[in-house]
């Protein structure tokens, strides 16, 4: 997979996670029941974040190493 179709389908995914979250959410609304909690939430996409920058990390320091 080259880095450009990587990044187009990042550009497409991210967003549409946000949407079904928002969806869902809307959805616990109106039906009344508790399906998120705010610091679970911030917590799950803090880990997510992290997971791509130590990604990153990893690709310079293999980068740097054969450079």
């Amino acid at each position: 997979m080259t880095i450009d179709l990587a990044a187009k389908i990042m550009l497409f995914a991210i967003p549409g996670l946000f949407i079904r979250m928002a969806i869902e959410v809307l959805a616990a609304r109106l039906m009344r029941r508790k399906v998120y909690k705010l610091n679970d939430s911030i917590n799950s996409i803090g880990l997510g974040v992290l997971s791509q920058v130590v990604g990153v990390l990893a690709k310079l320091l293999s980068i740097g190493i054969y450079a």
